[in-house]
């Protein structure tokens, strides 16, 4: 399936759709050609100098966050909390570890540990950022852990700004920085 091909299906999923131009692998002028065939265009765009993000829709709509429940910040939070205490645990059952059996059980505590702690991470970068705009739900105050999304604190903020929240601090915490957005009146 060529890129174009894999953008057109991108651009099925939905009224509105974030594309990011470096996971898309096509220039931007290449996916608004795509976009207008489509009958749509770009309507709201966040960018920096690792990516731009392209929220792509029919002319003359305004951003509106996606209805479909995804996973929480606090359930987010809970699964990086849940791999340290996995990967502490099977460190510790591994250092009492007398037999075989033992060892590969410990070794296994490791990686799943391990590949939960990874997880927000391998999700493909359209689903990261439509993760990211259903945090921004409406209520006064919005946390984003950086490690929950691994994106650019400039773009989280920029699409903040595209659902009326600015940024108003950084709160941090044992496992991850936080950045603490509030709703604009």
């Amino acid at each position: 399936m060529t890129k174009e091909e894999l953008l057109i299906r991108e651009l099925t999923k939905g009224d509105q759709v974030w594309v990011s131009l470096r996971d898309s692998g096509l220039p931007r002028d290449q996916v608004d050609v795509v976009a207008n065939r489509r009958d749509r265009e770009v309507i709201w765009q966040c960018t920096d100098e690792t990516d731009q993000w392209m929220l792509i829709a029919e002319p003359g709509t305004l951003p509106v966050r996606a209805s479909t429940p995804l996973l929480p910040f606090n359930v987010m939070a809970a699964l990086q909390s849940l791999a340290f205490v996995l990967a502490v645990g099977a460190g510790v059952y591994l250092l009492n570890a007398h037999d075989t059996t033992a060892i590969v059980w410990g070794l296994v505590g490791i990686g799943l540990a391990v590949n939960l702690a990874l997880m927000p991470r391998r999700a493909a970068m359209p689903t990261r950022i439509a993760r990211l705009a259903q945090e921004f739900n409406g209520k006064p105050v919005v946390k984003i852990a950086l490690n929950h999304y691994w994106l650019s604190p400039f773009l989280i903020g920029q699409m903040a700004a595209t659902y009326g929240y600015r940024y108003t601090g950084y709160a941090p915490n044992t496992l991850s920085a936080t950045l603490v957005f509030a709703k604009m009146p």
